[in-house]
Order: structure tokens, then sequence, then C-alpha cells
């Protein structure tokens, strides 16, 4: 494997562009590589290399980017002068896992854009997306020509490999919120080229508007041979069922499920799968891992699928794998494009990353790694048979990345993160100041109909009784301050309607249960 950041046509650094022709000239020959490169190239190049090979290859590559920042961005270069970190002096791996982590707080938020930015020069850069941060103020991620290729050729790749069939017309629908996120409009980029690329593709983006999903389905579905959704996962059981009460027959068409944006049961992917029509668990049921951080990270295969049906068999087993009692998402990705690190049970990502390059940045999601022989000793021969039957050929030996969620306390509803300092805001001013105590406990749940629902649990203060007339009208509150300081929750309540309003449940003041007077610090979310 050579210095390129394989299995694609990318180099492993942004080149310096010096001016606007120097941007345009890397554009055309970076386009003009995709189109003519053949992704069974890829396909031959994740069937033949080993495990120890991506290793360390992404380990030269993590070693490359820090090098790379540490010369070219300027506010990178002033982030390690103030750490007392020599660059010169870390020249192995082992150097390198000492170099400080980073993150929003520490690093991001305390520079401007373009001193974040390769060469201090952010004018390259030809899109920005945001992200919600907790205290409801957006951070801007900027993407350039780099980035935008890098995710469309794993896209492809992943699209190629599972979902294509030659000969068979595909109508992709794209159930993201559109605007600046960067859900939507990082997908129909992506699939927009790739559908360019020759595929006989054709995508539709009606965003997270419930009327125009089935309309486009109902109207377009007739002409294509498969119907491909992707969207946040509860989203996309609310299509598959919105969809047969209006009459859509999804059992007619070969539909392809690829959600992102959080993690859902096996027992949900198969009551969704049966409902979608029959849908095949292992290949054409597909969620990947997306961070406004830095795009894609990694994606499901019929191989991390099968570790964690495995796995989910029983609360013992999910342990035993993953140190946790609970199921985390488990998923592949290739090192030479994204290093993950854990340190301290959480995720830790350098990539070069097109416009702001990352080093040892916390996503502030808790997780772990697993190797490609951890993984293959775990599931054994258990699921050749599965394999065998769907022709997925030999597994690919990347590592495995598994995720079980935010570590800083947020609870995801339909996609949107609800932040505990949200809630902070509608528990400290009005009614709730004078009920309630400002202790709550948030979860996000499935009922027994895998709907998801956002519980909180909230305390009275003392002397102050949980009525049912006090839960009316603190639900009211807390929704409409979510709306008016949260940005992601606002457009999800006008894409799901009531299902975005939380369940409030009210405790009496000191329940030893949810807010033990044993404990010094509170804990925000279960």
């Amino acid at each position: 494997m050579s210095d390129e950041a394989k299995p694609f046509p990318l180099p492993v650094i942004p080149p310096v562009l010096r001016s606007q022709h120097d941007a345009k000239k890397f554009a055309q020959a970076a386009f003009g590589d995709f189109f003519s490169y053949p992704i069974s190239a890829a396909q031959k190049l994740l069937v033949s290399t080993k495990a120890h090979e991506w290793e360390e290859q992404g380990k030269k590559n993590a070693l490359q980017v820090f090098h790379a920042a540490a010369e070219r961005v300027p506010a990178y270069r002033d982030f390690l002068k103030k750490e007392g970190i020599k660059p010169e002096k870390i020249k192995t791996y082992s150097d390198f896992s000492q170099v400080p982590v980073v993150d929003k707080k520490n690093y991001l938020t305390r520079y401007p854009l373009g001193a974040l930015s390769w060469d201090g020069n952010g004018q390259h850069d030809q899109i920005i997306s945001v992200s919600s941060g907790s205290t409801g103020k957006p951070f801007l991620w900027p993407r350039d020509t780099r980035l935008e290729l890098e995710v469309t050729y794993f896209f492809e790749l992943i699209f190629n490999s599972f979902f294509n069939r030659p000969g068979k017309r595909t109508l992709i629908v794209d159930c993201f919120a559109m605007g600046m996120y960067v859900g939507g409009p990082f997908f129909l980029n992506t699939h927009l080229r790739i559908a360019q690329k020759g595929y006989e593709a054709t995508i539709v983006t009606p965003g997270n508007v419930m009327d125009d999903i089935l309309r486009v389905v109902q109207e377009l579905a007739p002409d294509f041979d498969q119907i491909l959704l992707s969207g946040y996962p509860p989203f996309l059981k609310d299509v598959i069922e919105n969809g047969q009460e209006v009459g859509i027959d999804w059992s007619k068409k070969r539909v392809i499920l690829y959600p992102a944006g959080e993690g859902f049961s096996e027992s949900w992917r198969t009551a969704v799968a049966e409902a979608a029509g029959g849908v095949d668990e292992f290949t054409n049921f597909l969620s990947y891992y997306g961070t406004a951080d830095a795009a894609v990270l990694g994606v499901e295969t019929p191989w991390s699928i099968a570790l964690r049906k495995k796995a989910s068999k029983s609360v013992q087993t999910i342990e035993e794998i993953f140190g946790q009692n609970r199921l985390p998402s488990v998923l592949q990705y290739l090192p030479t494009i994204r290093h993950l690190e854990v340190i301290a049970n959480e995720i830790h990502l350098t990539t070069a990353n097109g416009a702001i390059p990352l080093i040892r940045y916390n996503i502030h999601d808790n997780g772990g790694i697993m190797t490609h022989t951890e993984v293959a000793d775990i599931i054994g021969n258990q699921f050749e048979a599965e394999f065998t039957k769907r022709k997925v050929g030999t597994p690919w030996e990347l590592p495995y990345v598994y995720v079980f969620g935010r570590s800083d306390h947020t609870a995801i509803l339909y996609g949107a993160n609800i932040y505990p300092e949200n809630i902070k805001s509608a528990l400290e001013t009005g009614l709730a100041a004078t009920k309630c105590s400002g202790r709550f406990i948030m979860e996000t749940e499935e009922d027994h109909q895998h709907n998801q629902h956002l519980n909180i649990h909230l305390e009275c203060q003392k002397g102050a009784k949980p009525t049912s007339q006090l839960k009316q009208r603190l639900t009211m509150s807390i929704v409409e301050v979510l709306r008016e300081v949260n940005a992601e929750y606002a457009d999800m309540h006008r894409a799901v309607g009531n299902r975005a309003i939380p369940q409030l449940f009210l405790h009496v003041y000191g329940d030893e249960r949810y807010f033990p007077r044993t404990k010094q610090k509170q804990k925000w979310k279960r």
C-alpha cells in the first residue's frame, strides 16, 4: 500500500492552494480522477489488504497529518506552542500518542475559522454547514473538494458493494433535513455525483417533510426497481408506517434502508425490515456513522451486523463483548482516512479533513475499537451460510469501531441533539422556577412498537405536588424553550409534530430512585 490515502486516489494531505487558479486545477484533476476511477479497484484492495497493513498505514498517515497541520495551520501551530509541544520531536507513533488532545472547547472555539484552516486560508472552501452546540450557538464546518470527494468515494464503495444491481434503476430518497445542516445536503452532493458517474440512479430531496416523501415515492416508484431511503432511524420508521397508511406496498420494490444519526436495537432493525417488505438485514439495511465534525467515519457491513446480532442475544453477551450492558452501533472504518483512538472510553479522531484538520480530536462519543481478528473469532462460522447466500464475498479486514453515543449527557431524538443546558434554560424561569428544584434526568427510549420517545424526569420543589395540570404546563414550557434555543429540535418538531414532545414524569422532592441526595453530582442522563 502506498503513502496515499488508499483505497481512493486522493492525497493524504490537501495541496497548498495559493490562488483560485490552483484550486480550480486541483478540483478539475480530483473530479477527473473520480469519474475515471473504477471502484472495483478499491474493492480488490479491500479484499487483498491485511489488517496489520491497514493499521500501520493508518498510523503513518496520522503522523503525516500531524506534521503537516503543525506547519500549515496557524491555530494548531499556536496551540502546540502553548502546550509546549515541539513538532520536530514527534517522530514516531509512540511520540504522537503523547500529543495533547483537542475538542471544541479547548481548540476550535478559541480560534477564527481562517486560522483553523489549512494555510490559514478558508477561501477555497466551497460549502459551510452548521452543527448545533450545547448552548444552541451553531458551530460552522467548512468543506472543500477533497473532503467532499473522499466521502463520495466511500459512499460509492458501499453502494456498489451492497446496493447496486446492474440493469436495475434505483430511486434514492434523501430524508434528512436540508438547509444548512450537514446530513441532507452532504448526502445529496455525494449521491448526485455517484449517479452522474454512470449508475442507474436518480436522487430526490424531499428532506424530512413527510407529505413530500410519500408523494415522490408514490409518483416515482413505478419507474424504478428499488428504493433507497436515507435519514434518521426513527424518522425512516415513520416513513415506512405512513407509507403503508396511504397505500404504499413496500414489498413490491426492493427497499434499501440507509439510516444515520443515532443507534437502534436489532429488534428494531428486524421490525422495520419486515414492515418495509422484507428488507435483507445484512446487505440492504446498513447504517453509517456521520458527524458534522468530519463527515462519515464508518459504515455497517454484513460482518459488523453479524457481530452485533450475535451480541444482541443476551445482556450478558453484550457485556462480555463490549464491556457495557447496552448494545452499541458497530461499524467498519478506513484507518488510512479516519485514524481513530480510544482514550478514557472516548473516541478520538485524526484526519486531514479537507478544510479544518483535526488531530487527536475528542468527538465525545463513548465507544471502543476492535480488530478484524477479534471480530472474526467472536462470530466464527455462525454467519458463513448467510454471507454465502448473499454473495458478499471475502470480509474486509478493516478495523471496527463501536459507538454507545454521546458522553456529554446529550440525548438524541429523531437525530436532534437535546442538551442538558436546553432543559436547564426551561427550568430557570416562570412556573418551572417556582415548582421545580432544577434537577432532571433525560432518557430516549423505544416503546413496544419501536417508536422513539424522549422522557424527562423532573424533581419538584419541597411541598410542590406533581399534578397532571403542572405536568402539562411544564411540558408546554419546555417545548417552547427547546424550539427557541435549539434549531435542530425546532426543525425536527416541524417534521414529526407531537412525537417531538417529551414525556414528563414528575417526582416528589428527594425521590430516592431518581434524585438521591447521597450523590453529590447530578446525573442528567440515564
